[in-house]
């Protein structure tokens, strides 16, 4: 979310677009297919248990003996139309923005590849806004497991979440599982908002959200975390209270 933007803007400036997309295919493929190998079907299989348990609940053993749920079962379930058709207004409104975020730029003159930063720092933005929001449900005593249940299948269903989530334990294995080892860089996601804020300037276009998820990794990369992924930025705000 953050960097293809950015890459495939690249690509296309840089090379024919048909020649751009053959290497934003090897890109693609050199990206996920490590990450599916390392994709784990069960959290058990990594001796996680729900909302940090030591062990498989007897709730658990029940409902993993229990017969899988058929296809026809779902389709014939009215909630399953109901959440389908909730997750497909929100998504589209979402998609829909971002997908017309870099033309409406282009046709208010900024160029191509400035527009590009403007999806970048949409996603900048809303991965700090989960960071807060997890923060948040840390004080408030919410399990992080039910949290996560509940945001990566509602409105808040993005990659930053699904697929990276910064909470050690909680979803796909992500660098949070590896004491925040890189991944992408603190010092990178910083150099790249940094760029994203001077394209806004020489564009006289303000950026608030952008600007202020520019000074928390600052903040966070002047406290000596410039190799830590990007995603550890959760730990520095809930020791340090940042808002």
């Amino acid at each position: 979310g953050f960097l293809f933007p950015m890459i495939i803007q690249g690509l296309l400036d840089n090379f024919a677009w048909r020649e751009g997309l053959r290497l934003l295919g090897l890109v693609v493929a050199v990206w996920t297919i490590p990450a599916a190998i390392l994709v784990v079907d069960r959290p058990q299989d990594r001796g996680l248990h729900p909302d940090g348990a030591s062990e498989q609940s007897e709730q658990s053993r029940n409902e993993m003996n229990r017969a899988p749920i058929t296809a026809r079962s779902i389709l014939t379930d009215p909630a399953f139309w109901l959440i389908a058709a909730t997750v497909a207004i929100v998504t589209s409104g979402m998609k829909g923005m971002i997908t017309n975020l870099a033309p409406m730029a282009i046709d208010n003159g900024v160029d191509v590849s400035n527009a590009a930063y403007l999806i970048s720092i949409y996603a900048a933005c809303g991965f700090v806004a989960k960071l807060n929001f997890a923060a948040l449900a840390d004080k408030l005593g919410l399990s992080q497991q039910a949290l996560f249940d509940v945001v990566s299948t509602s409105s808040g269903s993005c990659w930053s979440v699904n697929t990276y989530c910064p909470v050690p334990g909680v979803g796909p294995q992500s660098p949070a599982d590896n004491d925040y080892k890189p991944g992408f860089a603190a010092a990178l996601m910083l150099k790249d908002l940094s760029l994203s804020q001077q394209a806004a300037g020489e564009a006289g276009q303000a950026t608030p959200m952008g600007a202020h998820a520019a000074q928390i990794y600052q903040a966070f990369v002047d406290a000596g975390h410039a190799g830590t992924d990007f995603s550890g930025v959760i730990k520095f705000l809930d020791q340090t209270g940042s808002k």
